[in-house]
């Protein structure tokens, strides 16, 4: 249903849209999924994972990934959303495998990813996580 690496526009908790990312996957439309966005690198940003311009289609700028604003969501949401509101979910291109490794390596690294969300992360890559 949701693989990790799936990316989408999102307008979350602002009236801009970022690019996130989904680091858990989902098996069921009920089953919860962890997504982190990219932002444009500032001097106040986590620099656990540092994106350069073209790691993925849709990063034009040096971005880093904002792990303090990680969230969970429902599969459904990502699934039906798209279709229902266009103008706050749709789905882009999916991160290549180097690059989830990447922001799944950087999230475990990161002291920004609240623990709630980095069990989910870790029962993901299966090193004895448990998830809610």
């Amino acid at each position: 249903m949701i693989r990790p690496g799936a990316a989408f526009w999102i307008r979350h908790q602002s009236s801009k849209q970022h690019l996130y990312f989904a680091l858990t996957s989902a098996h069921s439309p009920d089953d919860s999924v962890l997504l982190v966005n990219a932002t444009t690198r500032r001097s106040t940003s986590d620099a656990t994972c540092v994106l350069h311009p073209n790691v993925h289609p849709r990063i034009k700028n040096e971005s880093v990934i904002e792990y303090g604003r990680a969230f969970v969501c429902r599969a459904r949401d990502l699934v039906e959303l798209p279709s229902e509101w266009p103008d706050l979910y749709h789905r882009v291109e999916d991160a290549s495998p180097l690059l989830l490794r990447r922001i799944q390596e950087g999230g475990l690294l990161s002291p920004r990813l609240a623990d709630k969300h980095r069990q989910l992360l870790l029962s993901e890559l299966g090193q004895g996580g448990v998830s809610s």
